[in-house]
């Protein structure tokens, strides 16, 4: 506002130095006027103009006129009168982590059995655009602190307060606590302008002895299982050697029945055409074989000794 009460100050002295430079002939005069007149018009246009980020909006306040403009200024150029001041939001996504004066701060609450535990969340939110100046009007810039921080801390205290702190540290319970958090925080929030799209929470600090006692009872309930398993495992290893042990014993029981004396015959005559290296010699009167491998058949004769010569001679 001072620079456009100063550029208006300075544009009246260049066009008075103007026309007074017509009944006294002054060059410099002149120029110095000119040069105040184009200084202040470009004072005048820098006062006025104002440029919207991409992503953001503009909310006027207009002290001379209706107050707050339920308009909101769009992406881009626009020229403002300088008595309107013009408070810009973010229509982005934002995250908001619990976090004041920059240090994180988890939520303190207490589970069904009156545990105190500390969660530490994330709220992921972004504003709506066209109720941007409602926002701006009934809770200001400040809009963090003043609706999201409280609401999303007494929601969380409300909801946890329901579960148990065994149901806490599994993951199938957190991932159904964000749920829940993020359906009863957004219909809180979306009525004032706030959209939530997510409530995540990263981290559950439970009691270090409870951490222990929890994790003790899960270790033991995965053994249990493992034993389980492997039992049944055993079991149907039992019941798969009996079911062995009967199709060997109902198999031999087949082939003790098939065996005759024409069904040996009919085996030794057809094996003959594979083993080249057989002698056959029939014996007895059915003429059943006996076989021997000729290639293993030692036929070196053994020494004869000094002693057994000797023996003959004498002889």
């Amino acid at each position: 506002m001072l620079l456009f009460i100063f550029a208006l100050v300075v544009l009246l002295l260049g066009i008075l130095a103007v026309f007074s430079a017509k009944n006294v002939p002054f060059l410099p005069l002149t120029f110095i006027g000119g040069i105040m007149i184009i200084a202040s018009l470009l004072i005048l246009l820098f006062s006025v103009a104002l440029t919207i980020p991409a992503g953001h909006r503009g909310v006027v306040y207009d002290p001379l006129g209706s107050g707050v403009q339920h308009d909101p200024l769009s992406e881009g150029f626009h020229i403002v009168m300088p008595w309107k001041s013009v408070s810009i939001y973010s229509i982005r996504t934002q995250t908001f982590n619990m976090q004041p004066g920059g240090e994180e701060l988890p939520v303190s609450v207490l589970t069904g059995e009156g545990l105190e535990v500390a969660v530490d969340m994330s709220i992921i939110y972004h504003l709506q655009t066209d109720e941007v100046a409602t926002l701006h009007q009934m809770v200001g810039e400040d809009y963090n602190e003043v609706l999201i921080k409280p609401v999303s801390r007494a929601t969380t205290r409300d909801v946890i307060s329901t579960y148990r702190s065994e149901d806490l540290y599994t993951t199938d319970k957190r991932i159904d606590l964000q749920r829940i958090l993020t359906e009863k925080i957004k219909e809180k929030l979306e009525p004032r302008g706030i959209v939530i799209e997510s409530v995540l929470i990263r981290d559950i600090q439970l009691p270090a002895q409870v951490k222990n006692s929890i994790e003790m009872k899960i270790t033991a309930e995965q053994d249990t299982k493992r034993m389980e398993f492997v039992l049944q495992k055993e079991s149907k290893e039992a019941e798969r050697k009996i079911i062995e042990a009967q199709g060997v014993a109902q198999s031999q029981k087949i082939i003790s029945q098939s065996l005759d004396q024409r069904f040996l015959t009919w085996f030794w005559i057809n094996s003959l055409e594979k083993q080249r290296s057989v002698i056959y010699v029939p014996t007895g009167s059915n003429g059943l074989p006996i076989f021997k491998d000729v290639d293993n058949v030692d036929t070196t004769l053994p020494p004869i000794s000094n002693s057994s010569s000797i023996s003959s001679g004498t002889r």
